[in-house]
C-alpha cells in the first residue's frame, strides 16, 4: 500500500484504491470488466470514447456522524459510476449497460478490503441505481445507452496518523 505523507494524499487515495480495484479488472484478460475499452476518472472528457465504457466521478466527501474533527473520523465517500454500452437496438444497450453496473459492483466486492494503511473501509452502501439513460455522441446521430450508481464508502480515518508521517 502506498504510504501517505499529507492530510491531501489521503484525501485522493481513497479514490485512487476504489479505482485500482476496477483497473485490475479491465487489465486481467480473465477479469470482470475485460471487455471495458474506455475508463475515465476524471469530472471532464475530451477522450474519444469506445463502448463499453465506465466513467467514475467523485462526489463531495461528508463527515459521517457529525463529530469535530478528532483523531479518528468517519467519512462518507460516495462515489458515482456510470456504465456505458451501445447497441443499434437502445433497449439492448439499456440491457448491456445494466449488466455491466451488475459487473462494476460484482468487481468493487471481490477487492473490497477493510483494512488499509491509514484508513479503514467500514462499509460500501448502495445509494442509487440509474437504470436507463441515454448521451447523444456529438457529431453522429446515435444515442448510447448509459447506466449508473451511486455508491458511498464509509471510511474511518487517523488524521494523527497522517500528521506523524509528515514529520517523517
Amino acid at each position: 500500500m502506498t504510504s501517505y505523507s499529507t492530510l491531501s494524499t489521503i484525501i485522493q487515495e481513497v479514490p485512487h484504491v476504489i479505482e485500482s480495484w476496477l483497473q485490475k479488472e479491465i487489465i486481467d484478460d480473465e477479469g470482470l470488466l475485460c471487455d471495458v475499452e474506455t475508463f475515465i476518472t476524471t469530472l471532464e472528457n475530451e477522450m474519444n470514447l469506445e463502448t463499453p465504457g465506465i466513467w467514475i466521478t467523485q462526489q463531495e466527501w461528508t463527515s459521517y456522524d457529525k463529530k469535530p474533527l478528532a483523531k479518528l473520523q468517519r467519512l462518507k465517500v460516495p462515489v458515482e459510476i456510470a456504465c456505458i454500452e451501445y447497441d443499434e437496438d437502445l433497449k439492448q444497450g439499456e440491457l448491456r449497460a445494466m449488466n455491466l453496473v451488475g459487473r462494476v459492483v460484482a468487481s468493487l466486492l471481490k477487492h473490497y478490503r477493510r483494512k488499509q494503511d491509514l484508513f479503514n473501509f467500514i462499509s460500501m452502501n448502495l445509494v442509487e441505481l440509474y437504470p436507463n439513460g441515454t448521451i447523444n455522441v456529438q457529431s453522429k446521430q446515435e444515442i448510447v445507452s448509459v447506466a449508473g450508481i451511486l455508491i458511498e464508502f464509509v471510511v474511518d480515518v487517523n488524521w494523527l496518523l497522517c500528521l506523524n508521517k509528515d514529520k517523517n
